[in-house]
């Protein structure tokens, strides 16, 4: 069973980066996961009752073997050497991580009955192919507040794409502060090529135009955000048959495909869901290229129940700040400079319905370089650079 870190003390000030996902994160980070070679799960597609009652058995059987755990750990002390109560830490470890098993059990029991939300069942397999089952809560503002936020004295917030103020629960008489963006706005002008929609039922006649559009447009470091491993492979196969040379992002190991881009030759990257903490400044990173609108999985469990719950107005928040964030991927600073490519056809009409969702320094880039305009060499930034 795969527990999170206990969670923190009260403390005088507490800061939260990247703040817009905080919610989110906190829903995920309160998840309990199950793997089937430390239980014998319950059945694929058993009411949400029948997990209940074997969340209540689990909850036993974890208490069983912290009790073994402690005897073995109260014997091992006994027979140390010259009156040292030494015990394997390993032993420790395992026995810490089933008491917490037993409280976190615990805890969700009765946050289920105390709460109006329900708590949603996903399945899935780890890298080996193991069956894993986890169960998550729908929303996680009410665990912001009371694992977090209730413990700070004060509490700093901060992202370039705020969250609301219902969304992760801040109280009566929080301020907002918000700081002019300095860069100018043509130094990263965010560029519409529509190529295709890379939506799924449209994907596969699309990726060829797209990929076409990655050629295109590819200048200096370039790289090209899939949001999905799928979108990625597809464009990978087209890039690769135009003379494209490009490093494909591993899910196994996303560091180190990350650093072969930056060490190595090849001028693009196909990234996934590398919108967030990457710091591509100057000669790091000079296009940007959106090849996919990041819609969630509409299959996952947990976007479905988000959906009934929250209404779609979630979803519109979370794409528009995917896409925002990783527009801040590049250009650090008010002297650096790059562009950002959109070449999904499925830009157009989400913008359209959702403007007001991108903050105003978004807004004021949209179309400021024109589809064959000069780059900002026109401007008086820096001479071009050499493709690599």
């Amino acid at each position: 069973m795969a527990m999170t870190a206990p969670w923190m003390p009260e403390k005088p000030l507490v800061i939260v980066d990247e703040a817009h996902g905080l919610e989110g994160a906190v829903a995920r980070q309160v998840r309990l996961e199950f793997r089937e070679e430390d239980f014998q799960l319950p059945e694929p597609g058993v009411p949400f009752e029948a997990h209940l009652a074997w969340l209540k058995e689990a909850q036993d059987r974890c208490r069983e073997r912290v009790e073994a755990m402690d005897e073995e750990i109260s014997l091992a002390a006994e027979r140390s050497v010259a009156g040292l109560k030494w015990v394997p830490p390993n032993v420790v470890r395992e026995r810490d991580k089933w008491k917490g098993a037993v409280l976190r059990i615990g805890e969700m029991l009765l946050d289920h009955k105390l709460s109006e939300e329900p708590w949603v069942v996903q399945e899935g397999r780890s890298l080996g192919g193991a069956r894993r089952l986890s169960y998550l809560p729908v929303t996680g503002t009410r665990f912001v507040r009371t694992k977090l936020l209730d413990k700070a004295g004060m509490a700093v917030l901060m992202t370039a794409t705020p969250p609301t103020a219902a969304e992760v629960g801040l109280p009566e008489g929080s301020r907002r502060l918000a700081l002019p963006m300095q860069w100018p706005a043509v130094r990263r002008p965010v560029v519409l090529d529509f190529r295709g929609n890379m939506g799924r039922a449209t994907r596969e006649q699309a990726a060829p135009r797209v990929a076409e559009g990655v050629r295109d447009h590819a200048f200096g470091r370039t790289i090209v955000h899939a949001h999905a491993y799928g979108v990625a492979r597809a464009l990978s196969v087209a890039v690769k048959g135009l003379g494209v040379g490009h490093v494909l992002q591993d899910p196994d190991d996303r560091e180190a495909s990350l650093q072969e881009w930056l060490d190595g030759a090849e001028q693009v990257f196909l990234s996934v869901r590398m919108n967030e903490g990457l710091d591509l400044k100057g000669e790091l990173c000079r296009t940007q290229i959106l090849a996919k609108v990041p819609w969630p999985d509409l299959g996952d469990p947990w976007v479905q129940a988000r959906n009934a719950r929250m209404g779609e107005a979630w979803m519109a928040r979370d794409v528009a700040r995917s896409i925002t964030q990783a527009y801040g991927r590049a250009v650090r600073s008010e002297d650096d400079w790059a562009d950002f490519i959109i070449l999904d056809e499925g830009f157009h009409a989400f913008y359209g319905r959702n403007k007001d969702l991108f903050p105003a320094w978004f807004r004021e880039a949209v179309g400021l370089r024109k589809v064959g305009g000069a780059r900002l060499e026109a401007f008086g930034a820096p001479p071009a650079r050499t493709t690599r």
